[in-house]
């Protein structure tokens, strides 16, 4: 017969190996990001994909299905914009100024 406490030390167990895994998750993704984010390319296309995402504009519209539709475009894009700002917040910075300096090469 097992122990009444075995099965919450068992739980306990399972945590805390279900919260390093998600910890090593988390720093693999956010190493990736640092990779991508050092190179040009890499930031031209995240600046691209955080653009194209309606981050930097307003989601209304009088249609409420396509302004949900939107309004998940922009959660997502909200998310990895705020990943960018705590993981590398320097090569944010370096990313927008390459994309003004590209727009207005382009105007």
């Amino acid at each position: 017969m097992t122990h009444p406490f075995d099965a919450y030390e068992d739980e306990r167990i399972a945590r805390t190996e279900y919260d390093i895994q998600q910890k090593n998750r988390q720093e693999k993704e956010e190493q990736q990001l640092k990779e991508v984010m050092s190179t040009e390319v890499g930031r031209a296309v995240i600046w691209r994909l955080i653009s194209d995402s309606g981050v930097f504009r307003s989601s209304f519209s009088n249609d409420p299905y396509a302004m949900a539709f939107r309004e998940g475009e922009r959660n997502y894009g909200l998310k990895v914009f705020n990943q960018l700002h705590q993981v590398c917040p320097e090569l944010y910075a370096q990313m927008a100024n390459e994309a003004a300096t590209q727009q207005e090469k382009q105007s």
